[in-house]
């Protein structure tokens, strides 16, 4: 190749270069064509993208949870609509550590309960009705709270047999009716109650098995003890409260005046409500007649008691 043909080449070369444009310095704002949008990208802030109001954004939205006071908390308008996991700051005093829900609130799943910070949730109060599910404390610590359980009461109920003596010795008013004359005509009603606790004798009933009431026959008293009574009274002898009873005398219920049935006198007393204290679970007492008769021999006789233990 000839010297005239190199130099020729050579000059065509760099009036090519000439006509190429210098490059913006470093930093310098770079001017991007309209991308239909209020702003694009800048070459001073090339990571900041401003969307109008209902862009529909596709792909990956990222939200800085490193600088504070930026997008590090998050606000949900109400009524939206939450899929997947939220997140709740549990570690900053005064902001989402305390959730609080609105009354009708559907809770799905398990949430926690502050049950050591006094005065907050660490006593729990129920309306009246609610469904509770699973199981609960009571404080039985601390007096005049919880500690104190009301149940329900328990009935009780005894029945006794008697047959007086194979005699027709005539009655006077206020007399012991027994099965012997000799020994005690003192009544015995088992398991009327918790031993040595307060019961109500709530109802009574005589019942006498005979099949017309006597000429004279008018009501019949039972007299209570809490222990078979020390003046162990006989079968016509006068009802008394000596000394010796005093301590062990419980009062009395009247029975009432009982009815012809056909084959049966009987009667029954109703709402008694007549509170005393065992002694042991069982209560003790005197049948005694108001009436004046003379009765028929080995006359059955059968008195019941009904109780409730508060």
């Amino acid at each position: 190749m000839s010297q005239k043909m190199l130099r020729l080449g050579l000059g065509f070369l760099l009036l090519l270069i000439g006509a190429i444009p210098s490059p913006p310095a470093f930093g310098q704002a770079h001017t991007i064509p309209d991308c239909n949008n209020t702003s694009c990208f800048t070459a001073a802030n090339p990571g900041a993208v401003s969307l109008s109001s209902g862009s529909a954004t596709i792909g990956t939205v990222a939200i800085d949870q490193t600088t504070p006071g930026t997008t590090n908390g998050v606000r949900l308008n109400t009524g939206a609509n939450i899929v997947g996991q939220v997140g709740i700051d549990q570690t900053t005093q005064g902001t989402t550590n305390g959730v609080r829900l609105n009354t009708g609130s559907n809770i799905v799943g398990q949430f926690g309960i502050d049950q050591t910070t006094p005065g907050t949730t660490n006593g729990v109060r129920l309306n009246t009705g609610s469904n509770i599910a699973g199981q609960f404390g009571i404080d039985q610590t601390t007096p005049g709270t919880t500690d104190s359980v009301s149940v329900k009461s328990q009935a009780y109920s005894a029945a006794v047999t008697l047959t007086r003596t194979n005699d027709t010795n005539a009655y006077t008013a206020n007399d012991v009716i027994g099965a012997a004359t000799g020994s005690t005509a003192a009544l015995t009603f088992a398991s009327m109650g918790p031993s040595g606790k307060e019961i109500v004798i709530t109802s009574a009933a005589l019942e006498i098995d005979i099949t017309a009431v006597v000429s004279g026959m008018t009501s019949f008293r039972l007299y209570l003890y809490n222990v078979t009574p020390p003046s162990a009274l006989g079968d016509n002898a006068a009802f008394d409260l000596p000394s010796g009873d005093r301590a062990s005398y419980l009062g009395y219920v009247d029975l009432g005046t009982p009815v012809d049935l056909g084959s049966t006198l009987y009667v029954e007393s109703n709402g008694i409500q007549k509170q005393v204290k065992l002694s042991g679970t069982s209560l003790f007492g005197y049948l005694v007649t108001n009436g004046a008769w003379t009765p028929a021999a080995s006359t059955v006789f059968v008195i019941t008691l009904h109780s409730v233990a508060p």
